[in-house]
């Protein structure tokens, strides 16, 4: 795999994460090693 396969395999990965986070109903945040929110769900706002 090179490059250019694993930017595409991320990228399709993070369209996916973000699509669910979207539409679940319940709120939802996504947090990073420091806690900071960096995703949330429509719900949660």
């Amino acid at each position: 795999m090179n490059m250019d396969d694993l930017y595409r395999l991320l990228r399709a990965s993070h369209a996916q994460a973000q699509g669910i986070v979207d539409t679940v109903a319940e709120p939802l945040f996504v947090l990073d090693a420091s806690l900071c929110i960096q995703r949330a769900s429509r719900s949660f706002f």
